[in-house]
């Protein structure tokens, strides 16, 4: 009977250090953790050689915390990372030290919070943010770690609320900007992440708020504001950023105000 026990216990400790396949299972809370070392060249050794297995985290209930896997001494595998109450909060895999493939992390419901995937150590491809509820946050198109296409935005009711296109990580063309009933709010355009073009935004009345253009960046040409009635409140041109031409200004009920001129960013009258 103590022979028996005896083996017992032998067979359990060993389960800590050897896993199936011959492969190391260490946990990080063992005496055999203390053996982990990383080097300089960002190897990770066990007792100075470099390290293939996994190693394990427990919580004090338990349950499983976070469990990592390594290939001669580098990130290679599945690594995951629990909930204390077990559920996975996040899954991501490595090759040669890089994430590859799908990384995907969780609520402690269970429900799905993030989805996207990577590629050499590089976001590449569809990115998806979801609430608690299980409703669509956000979707982005990455493309060697920069975002590339079209990224959108949603409101906790599921309308949308921006969306917008890049190249390169770089804002590119449309811009839009929506409030929660869905009415437009912001629409602008982008080229190379300069503003260049026509930018208008609304109230949430469906009233235009303002219209101005822009080139390479800076003012340039006619901008108009209003009131939230629609009349119109000030009305003037931009050159290379800076007032230029007549500066008009009106009361809410579309009487003149004041009327200036500018040059070069300059009144001049």
């Amino acid at each position: 009977m103590k022979n028996l026990l005896n083996y017992a216990i032998i067979l359990t400790l060993s389960l800590v250090v050897f896993g199936c396949g011959g492969l190391t299972t260490i946990d990080k809370d063992s005496e055999e953790y203390d053996y982990i070392e990383r080097n300089r060249k960002k190897i990770t050794t066990y007792k100075g050689v470099p390290f293939s297995g996994t190693v394990v985290k427990y919580y004090k209930n338990g349950q499983l915390k976070t469990k990592d896997t390594y290939k001669e001494g580098k990130k290679d595998g599945v690594w995951e990372r629990y909930h204390e109450n077990g559920q996975l909060d996040t899954k991501e895999t490595y090759k040669d030290r890089e994430r590859d493939g799908v990384r995907e992390e969780y609520y402690e419901n269970g429900q799905l919070d993030r989805k996207e995937t990577y590629k050499d150590g590089e976001r590449d491809g569809l990115e998806e943010k979801f609430f608690e509820n299980g409703q669509l946050s956000k979707k982005i198109t990455w493309k060697d770690g920069k975002t590339d296409g079209v990224r959108e935005e949603y409101h906790r009711n599921g309308q949308l609320h921006t969306k917008q296109t890049f190249k390169e990580g770089k804002k590119n063309g449309f811009w839009e900007a929506y409030y929660e009933d869905g009415q437009l709010m912001n629409k602008e355009t982008y080229k190379d992440g300069e503003k260049d073009g026509v930018w208008e935004r609304y109230f949430d009345n469906g009233q235009l708020d303002r219209k101005e253009t822009y080139k390479e960046g800076k003012k340039n040409g006619v901008y108009e504001q209003y009131y939230t009635n629609g009349q119109l409140l000030i009305k003037t041109t931009y050159k290379d950023g800076e007032k230029d031409g007549v500066w008009e200004t009106y009361w809410e009920n579309g009487k003149l105000d004041r009327k200036d001129t500018y040059k070069d960013g300059r009144m001049v009258n």
